[in-house]
């Protein structure tokens, strides 16, 4: 379902009912928008209104882009700027959770302070509004059989979904889903998949696990794969590239994906966008080609340039590469290629000790199902082990679109638990912009519980006590193995042992939890379910609600994600979420920005932190890098927005710390 454009009391709100994000505009009396009759919106969107007004108010904290008819970039505001221009033919770019555009011919004084954004015009003027949702879908499926020389004219496939060949495709929005791939006896490619002609090929040995391991690059590559009887890279010039033999393979290939994906980063700002970009002024002096002229390069042209730079030039500048994922050398995990390869994940079949987790073996050994199991990546040293069947993947591609309110469903089935219940629900608070309705359950029967757990919701925050047997309920014991169909998109099992249901819960319509791996303290569990509630309501997803609570609090270590890491709950102040991280030491204050990736802000994503001495954007995810500081520019820091900071190693909220702690 594609974004729509609706009227309020005060004015619009544009809507993406699959990825429940929401943009409020306001105006300064009641307006109707209706079918836009003349001026077109230069740029993809799903749907277009146009009204009549003097001023719009937009309600964002996200930079505004400003365009002339032509396309070209003239001009950005950012919080606390104001910006006059002419009077002109313009398109505004405002971005946050999805795409809106706006196209008007006025005058216009753009008036940006802390909390939104002022536009007014000349008069009254005609506005046409454009909304995109960054919600992407497979085109379809491919069948094949499990032979590999079927596997790689099947994963070849992948770049299909590329929408350019340009450096530009290392933003998200210009790389679409692959096709799904099922199994079966014959191999059946639909006549609507065509790989973009880059000239690139692979060559790998015709087994799985070379097939597994190379989807990303050759996704990304637009590269066709081949047999071959070493795994080689090669370009129309008749240039190659090893790949590695044997555990290297898996490394080689993680190596050029990241440098090419990096370097496409820094040539694309050459073209049209926002800027500067640090890395690029970091990185550039160190490299022997020249940005400019590659820019205009075909692909293959590119990668042959990038991969005659030694990787120790780029190693150190390296955004961090968010997801790495462990795949068992099984035919049947091919079905997991294209949900690894939309977010770029790197994937490995070798074993490795980073995948384990042995405080929890008993529990995630008995696992027979096929399973990803996915490790999620954080520049503070810190790693947030996840575990995702496919049909996570599968149901965060089939959702409804519903366009109310977060709904979310707190369950307390333990009163011995209430101090957790009465915390949860007042981190659960309602924030003005992006409503949330919750419901609270006390000492559910089995028949009620499972009602809850049918019925469509955003989040389910559970509460009690979880065993073999199931959930427990005032009158027995539920198992969700037992039910038919859950409608909760994400849940929080904050139970001990609570994986195995969590699991059940995944594969009856869930598309991520966070579950436990073992016992729980219940002090422990308070202090966890506290932090979680409150970092899932502020738009951070999973992986990262995982990583802060580990870092402040040792009984995070108990805990673990199942399904898909990047699902969020609401949707977050700015594009990304930002964790604050603020250094005092000897009357000397620091300030570092740690950016997460979400379903909708991925990797190769820019960020600009709310840092007055910070003038140029970052990729995410990743750090700024330690700022020093005044206390006034630390104030302004805190006074941006709503987001946790860790204070000395504390986890706080920038909202409640006072001037005087600073």
């Amino acid at each position: 379902m594609k974004a729509t454009i609706e009227n309020t009391s005060d004015g619009l709100e544009i809507i993406d009912p699959i990825e429940r994000i929401r943009q409020r505009l306001l105006t300064p009396k009641k307006v109707e928008p209706v079918p836009s009759r003349g001026r077109k919106i230069p740029y993809p969107v799903d749907t277009t209104r146009q009204i009549i007004t003097n001023s719009l108010t937009v309600l964002t904290k996200e930079s505004i882009y400003v365009h002339n008819d032509e396309g070209v970039l003239i001009a950005e505001v950012n919080p606390n700027q104001s910006l006059s221009l002419p009077d002109d033919r313009y398109v505004l770019d405002i971005s946050s959770g999805m795409k809106v555009y706006f196209a008007v011919d006025s005058s216009m004084d753009i008036d940006f302070g802390s909390e939104d954004s002022e536009i007014s015009f000349g008069s009254a003027t005609e506005v046409v509004i454009g909304a995109r949702s960054f919600h992407t879908n497979p085109a379809g499926t491919i069948k094949t059989t499990t032979d590999p020389s079927d596997l790689m004219k099947a994963v070849s496939l992948f770049s299909s979904a590329l929408k350019t060949t340009s450096v530009e495709r290392s933003y998200a929005t210009l790389r679409g889903h692959p096709p799904i791939i099922e199994l079966g006896n014959k191999l059946n490619i639909p006549d609507q998949f065509e790989r973009p002609e880059t000239g690139i090929t692979i060559e790998i040995p015709s087994d799985v696990r070379h097939v597994l391991v190379v989807a990303p690059l050759a996704y990304y590559l637009g590269a066709k794969v081949v047999p071959g009887a070493e795994p080689l890279l090669r370009t129309p010039t008749g240039y190659s590239f090893r790949l590695g033999n044997g555990d290297e393979f898996e490394s080689t290939v993680e190596r050029v994906l990241r440098q090419v994906f990096f370097l496409d980063c820094i040539v694309r700002t050459e073209g049209e966008g926002p800027g500067p970009l640090y890395e690029r002024q970091v990185v550039e002096p160190h490299l022997e080609f020249d940005i400019e002229e590659t820019y205009n390069e075909s692909l293959a042209s590119r990668t042959e340039i990038y991969l005659k730079e030694p990787f120790e030039t780029v190693m150190s500048y390296l955004p961090t590469w968010p997801v790495t994922t462990k795949l068992e050398e099984n035919e049947k995990n091919v079905k997991f290629l294209p949900h690894l390869v939309e977010e770029l994940s790197v994937i490995y079949t070798t074993q490795d000790d980073t995948f384990s987790n042995k405080s929890a073996s008993h529990v995630l050994h008995e696992e027979t199902r096929a399973t990803a199991h996915q490790r999620w990546n954080t520049v503070r040293s810190s790693t947030v082990m996840g575990r995702s069947p496919l049909s996570a993947f599968r149901h965060s591609l089939d959702r409804s679109p519903r366009s109310g309110p977060i709904k979310i469903e707190v369950v307390c089935n333990d009163p011995k638990m209430n101090s957790e219940f009465v915390s949860v629900h007042s981190k659960y608070e309602e924030r003005d912009r992006f409503p949330l309705e919750v419901t609270l359950h006390h000492n559910l029967t089995k028949d009620e519980f499972g009602d809850i757990l049918a019925k469509n919701s955003d989040f389910l925050h559970y509460i009690g006590h979880i065993d073999r047997e199931g959930f427990r309920c005032s009158n027995g014991k539920i198992d969700a193995s037992k039910i038919d169909t859950v409608g909760a998109t994400a849940f929080f099992l904050n139970a001990c042992q609570s994986y195995r249901q969590g699991r059940q819960l995944i594969e009856l319509g869930s598309q991520a939890g966070i579950v436990t791996l073992d016992d729980v303290k219940n002090r422990e569990a308070v202090e966890v379910g506290s932090i979680v509630a409150q970092l899932l309501s502020h738009g951070f997803p999973m992986y990262a609600t995982m990583d802060i609570t580990r870092t402040v609090r040792t009984g995070g270590q108990q805990y673990q994600i199942i399904g898909a890491g990047k699902t969020t709950v609401s949707q977050p102040e700015s594009g990304s979420p930002l964790l604050g991280i603020i250094k005092r030491k000897l009357g000397k204050r620091t300030i570092d920005c740690h950016t997460y990736i979400t379903e909708l802000s991925t990797l190769g994503g820019i960020h600009r932190p709310r840092i007055e001495p910070v003038d140029a954007y970052h990729l995410f995810p990743g750090n700024a890098g330690e700022t020093p500081v005044t206390k006034r520019q630390l104030v302004d820091f805190l006074e941006s927005g709503d987001f946790p900071v860790l204070l000395d190693s504390e986890l706080r909220w920038s909202k409640e710390i006072k001037t005087t702690e600073l």
